[in-house]
């Protein structure tokens, strides 16, 4: 239940988020290597553009601007990498950094009073998950990206003169060689890196930087992301878009050419860009619907209408005949039309429902086709379906009509407030704190919610990238320098990089989820969207669990009761007079084998609830003979079965003999008071009269006639007599069996389960039903963000997982999703309750009880020996295991043998557990979606997969974050931006600047860096990076080497020489020892050794 799991922290977390929206956003995964490599070209902008925001561009046009705009080129084949992509991430960052440095700056200095105050990055209208960049952070971050710059190129952190060779030196020293020769964008670099400041001469100081990175981008509103506006709005603009703009090749005089709508003025290149109506209020994918209530509320309305007015599947009729091949065709055509009729109508239910209920929508007449929708399928049903042959009649009663009534009432709401959107301006709505939750729709604060998460994220990026730069600096600097001011973080970073790379932390649980999810902070920091077919399913969920509880309680009343009640023939009697009989004779005077008696009286309590319509088989036949005697019309009156009651003969025959002791069947009856009064009418509280069938059962059977006195009644007589022997042979068997009921009632009543049983068993199934729907509906939310955040964080592979490839086909079985949501948890219930109920049932049953004991306690055993021997095993395995090492072999053989032996006696009972404990399991995850039930090697048989919709469902979460991944959602309001701004926004020039910020703050990053390996002589590239070759200091630098060669070779023959003496010292030493034996001797000679142990150390010391 807790689901946590282990995910990477810091910048590695980072990487391996950038790596899955690198797998999103890529659209051809044929060349496996040009897929991992992580860049997205020209194909993939156009596709996201189309399918997110109904842009409409062309390959050309995403190069020339979009491409070459952000440092990729504007040649066939470009791309942009991850460092491309990250640096584009993070121009609203720099922006807003600038900003506040500049802001600090002016409070310090006295100046620019009059502006409004921003107080820096992640300031958002939300509280929840705000992050804050300092003006004295701010100024690290650019001072230490600068240094790392200055270092790698010139060897010297100090600021220098910003040249054409200085710039040079930084793209090579990054291994940029394809840009040292581009001399138009050094010079536009320069001029970038100036900005407004009419100067000649510029060092490239922080402030440079700073002017660098963020003079091209001042068009970006900071305060666009505490709006609850949507991305397409903030960088175009609402309403309609058609742009066509000359191209590069065109005269430079020609105007003409652009028709701008809803604030478009862009230089578009080579053709038009417009945006296609692509029916926004079905995008199931995008999701641009304004309020998603209005959706939930059309797919359970949906889900209702389909309930109530069943569609008609049977209307053709392939053949007649019980045959395989006739019961196939049949199947077919019927699916076929089920197939037909439902995505027909769900198609007009969905577009009628739901139109008008986009973010775009304009125009008013489209919310009142939505109304009128809402009309047609939720009430006219209603009021015409006596006229409407393909809607049931019984429809119009119910609870259901009264709940879909109630939902057609939510949705004309929802679509009123759409043309009150309509009528206020987009901006109005966004600026205005009530208006937004009334009128401007859950899209609209969603994407406010996405752009703070972009905004908190990418902070939180450049935090952890420049920890990295910080973290256990001074310790490095005494290693590596000592001047910390002047060198580089660059290795440090790398190494700290290194480090955490291995780190993880464990995240995600069940109350996490929903807390966070409760409370916003989950969609404000890490911008989570989830599909509204996921909240919409939750909702049927949740609908049927209502419904499910009062169904249930409703059918296991009524089935006890009808179980348990009291059999008719012991609440009721029925009586005839044989004289009122006849009986029936065919044609050629061949009795039928029953009778029909005018008058049988049937009475006791409720015998009337007993009365049933009768099958059509029998009510065909009684109608015929009814018909045929009284004149009566099949549609003017009932035909009945009183199930098994038998009617008792009442007075006495011409042979003079009583009644009473002769019974005969009822089948068909029709109550006299639907004949016209054609019969005698005796009708009172506890008594009825009917006109019936007498001696035929409910399958046509005739002769249905026992009793000692049945022979003294002529006309019963007179059947009996008329039957074939074989049968009047069965039949006295049959009769006698009838007499022996009451021998073998105690066995009947000894199988016969007690009322009690069957109750208390379907209440503990019902409860543990209850708690499977509750669990179910409770653990989506929590899954489905666990597995968002494990695929954002590399826990479940994307960019280098080979898995990942088939999330990306068939993305159309995700509108299994909600069917499965709602219909699964009323399957997972209902095997929940059989399980469990049939175990009570079982437990208690006393023809099973005996069983059920002896397996329980069978089972209490082995768990017990089972117990003792893991306490064993594992207090020995604590003592006689190092790892997989053995201390003591012996012991450890003498263990393994006594229990091969124990576990070949009991493993049957193992696998019988284990059985049922793995059906149980199944059965109570059958409507569990969210999660893959079988393991990796059992869920694919033959290359068939076993249980796919686990994939389906993981389908629709990549397919949201495919569109609104806040990471996607920055880089698509980045690209419109472009397209709107052009020249003005986002030059190539102050993207390389970006770049070289993204390489030195994030140098890790570069692994994933395109770049040209084409050659460049040595005399050009020197000559490029302003480097000229002094040939007198290479042959000084030549011949002092060769001298330092020389003098190296006579200190190892001097070091040889040195060695060799010191041996013939030590040598003389002991003999010298050796040798004196006075005592005098020995101080002359501890004298003597003395100072000769000095000369030596004098000398190996020299």
């Amino acid at each position: 239940m807790s689901a946590t799991f282990e995910r990477p922290v810091g910048a590695a977390a980072d990487v391996k988020e950038l790596e899955y929206i690198a797998a999103l956003l890529q659209t051809s995964d044929e060349i496996k290597e040009d897929f991992i490599d992580a860049s997205i070209d020209d194909e993939d902008i156009k596709y996201y553009l189309i399918s997110r925001h109904g842009l409409k561009i062309s390959r050309e046009q995403v190069r020339e601007t979009i491409l070459e705009g952000f440092g990729g080129g504007n040649s066939e084949g470009e791309c942009l990498d991850i460092c491309e992509i990250v640096a584009a991430l993070f121009i609203p960052t720099l922006r807003k950094i600038v900003d506040a440095a500049e802001l600090e700056d002016g409070k310090q200095s006295g100046k620019k009073k009059g502006k409004k105050p921003f107080d820096g990055v992640g300031n958002n209208q939300d509280e929840v998950g705000s992050l804050k960049i300092t003006y004295d952070l701010a100024r690290n971050i650019l001072e230490d990206t600068l240094r790392n710059i200055l270092f790698r190129a010139t060897g010297s952190a100090r600021a220098q003169p910003l040249t054409p060779e200085l710039i040079r030196k930084i793209f090579a020293a990054f291994d940029e060689m394809d840009l040292v020769q581009d001399d138009d964008l050094v010079s536009e670099m320069i001029k970038t890196a100036k900005g407004k400041r009419e100067i000649g001469e510029v060092f490239l100081d922080v402030e440079t930087l700073a002017c660098a990175l963020t003079f091209d981008i001042m068009r970006y509103d900071p305060l666009l992301e505490n709006r609850a506006t949507t991305h397409f709005l903030d960088a175009i603009g609402g309403g309609e878009v058609n742009l066509r703009v000359p191209g590069r090749n065109s005269p430079a005089g020609d105007k003409k050419g652009l028709k701008a709508k809803s604030g478009i003025t862009g230089r578009i290149p080579r053709g038009e860009v417009t945006r296609e109506f692509t029916i926004p209020w079905l995008d199931f994918a995008a999701e641009t619907f304004r309020s998603r209530i209005q959706v939930i509320f059309v797919y359970v309305g949906f889900m209702v209408f389909y309930l109530v007015y069943k569609f008609n599947h049977r209307v053709v009729t392939v053949c007649s005949g019980d045959s395989f091949e006739c019961s196939l065709g049949q199947s077919v055509v019927s699916f076929l039309i089920i197939m037909a009729a439902s995505s027909f109508i769900g198609t007009l239910f969905f577009g009628l429902a739901n139109a008008g209920n986009d973010v775009t929508c304009k125009n008013p007449k489209t919310a009142m086709i939505a109304i009128g929708g809402s009309l047609l399928f939720f009430f006219a049903p209603l009021v015409f379906s006596k006229n409407l042959r393909v809607i049931r009649q019984e429809a119009e009663e119910g609870y259901m009509v009264i709940v879909l009534m109630v939902i057609g009432s939510f949705l004309i709401a929802c679509q009123l407030l759409n043309v009150l959107r309509i009528v206020l301006s987009e901006e109005a709505v966004g600026n205005h704190k009530y208006l937004q939750y009334l009128v401007a729709g859950s899209n609209a604060r969603n994407e406010r919610s996405t752009k703070q998460a972009a905004d908190y994220k990418i902070t939180q990026m450049l935090l952890n990238a420049f920890k990295l730069h910080t973290e256990n600096k001074n310790r490095a600097i005494d290693l590596i320098s000592t001047n910390e001011e002047n060198e580089s973080t660059h290795e440090l970073a790398l190494l700290n990089f290194t480090k955490v790379s291995v780190k993880t932390e464990t995240v995600g649980g069940f109350l996490w989820a929903w807390k966070s999810f409760l409370s916003g902070s989950l969609h404000n920091r890490e911008g989570i969207w989830i599909h509204s077919r996921i909240y919409a399913g939750l909702a049927a969920q949740l609908a049927l669990f209502l419904a499910f509880i009062l169904a249930y309680a409703l059918f296991a009343r009524g089935f006890v009761d009808n179980l348990y009640k009291t059999p008719i023939n012991e609440r009721c009697t029925a009586i005839f007079d044989i004289g009122d009989c006849e009986a029936l004779e065919e044609e050629g005077g061949t009795l039928y084998g029953f009778l029909r008696c005018d008058t049988v009286i049937v009475s006791g309590d409720n015998c009337l609830d007993d009365a049933v319509i009768a099958p059509q088989p029998l009510r065909d036949v009684g109608c015929d003979f009814f018909r045929l005697y009284y004149n009566a019309s099949c549609d003017e009156v009932d035909v009945v079965s009183f199930g098994d009651l038998t009617a008792t003969a009442l007075r006495s025959n011409i042979l003079g003999e009583v009644g009473g002791e002769c019974n005969a069947l009822m089948s068909a009856c029709i109550l006299v008071g639907q004949l016209n009064n054609t019969v005698t009418e005796i009708e009172d509280d506890v008594s009825t009269v009917a006109a019936c069938l007498i001696g035929m059962d409910q399958f046509f059977s005739p002769y249905w006639f026992w009793g000692p006195k049945c022979n003294n009644l002529l006309p019963i007589r007179n059947i009996l007599e008329s039957r074939p022997p074989l049968l009047r042979e069965l039949g006295d068997a049959v009769y006698t069996n009838y007499e022996r009921v009451e021998e073998d009632q105690n066995i009947l009543n000894f199988i016969t389960p007690e009322e009690w049983m069957v109750r208390d068993s379907m209440i503990v199934g019902f409860s543990f039903g209850i708690v499977s729907f509750i669990l179910l509906l409770l653990c989506y939310i929590p899954s489905t963000i666990h597995t968002i955040m494990q695929f954002r964080y590399g826990v479940i592979g994307s960019l280098r997982d080979p898995k990942f490839l088939q999330y990306r086909k068939t993305v159309e079985d995700t509108t299994y999703i909600f069917a499965f949501m709602a219909w699964g948890s009323l399957f997972s219930a209902a095997s929940t309750i059989f399980i469990f109920s049939g175990i009570t049932f079982i437990a208690v049953w006393e023809v099973t009880k005996p069983f059920f004991v002896a397996f329980v306690t069978s089972a209490l055993g082995i768990f017990s020996t089972i117990g003792i021997k893991s306490f064993l095993v594992l207090l020995l395995d604590r003592f006689n295991y190092a790892g997989f090492y053995r201390k003591v072999p012996k012991i450890s053989n003498i263990l393994g043998a006594a229990l091969e032996g124990y576990h070949i006696a009991i493993a049957y009972a193992y696998l019988v557990i284990r059985s049922l404990m793995l059906i149980g399991v199944a059965g109570m995850n059958v409507g569990r979606i969210d999660r893959p039930f079988f393991g990796s090697a059992v869920g694919t048989m033959g290359g068939f997969s076993l249980d796919k919709f686990p994939l389906i469902y993981r389908k629709d979460i990549l397919l949201a974050d495919a569109h609104r991944h806040p990471y996607i959602e920055r880089l698509g309001l980045i690209y419109m931006m472009k397209l709107k701004l052009g020249e003005r926004f986002a030059k190539k020039s102050g993207s390389m600047w970006r770049l070289l910020f993204v390489f030195s703050l994030m140098p890790w990053l570069r692994r994933y860096r395109i770049t040209n390996d084409a050659y460049i002589p040595e005399a050009v590239l020197m000559e490029q990076l302003g480097l000229k070759r002094d040939i007198e200091k290479e042959e000084a630098s030549e011949k002092n080497d060769k001298e330092v060669s020389k003098l190296n070779n006579e200190v190892s023959k001097l070091r040889e020489e040195n060695h060799l003496l010191k041996t013939e010292i030590k040598s003389w030493l002991a003999w010298q020892q050796e040798s004196i034996s006075s005592h005098q001797g020995r101080k002359e000679v501890g004298f003597y050794e003395e100072k000769t142990e000095n000369e030596t150390d004098d000398e190996l010391s020299y």
